[in-house]
């Protein structure tokens, strides 16, 4: 069975993924977790708008790089 610990970790990660694309080469990137088990094993899976149903996950675009500024 998947642990509640476990699960709050992997959203928790899935979170910090998500913050660090979208504040540097990204925008609007939702990753999501999907956790899967069988029996006593475990398995979380991270994407992009990943869907438990299929498990197909979206692929993003990267933000074109800013122009470069003068100080």
């Amino acid at each position: 069975m998947i642990s509640d610990k476990l699960r709050d970790q992997t959203i928790r990660f899935a979170n910090e993924i998500k913050a660090l694309l979208n504040g540097t080469i990204t925008n609007h990137v939702q990753i999501t977790a999907v956790a899967l088990s069988k029996g006593d094993d475990r398995l979380f899976i991270l994407g992009n708008r990943l869907s438990k149903e299929t498990l197909d996950a979206e692929r993003f675009q990267i933000r074109p790089r800013a122009p470069k500024t003068e100080l």
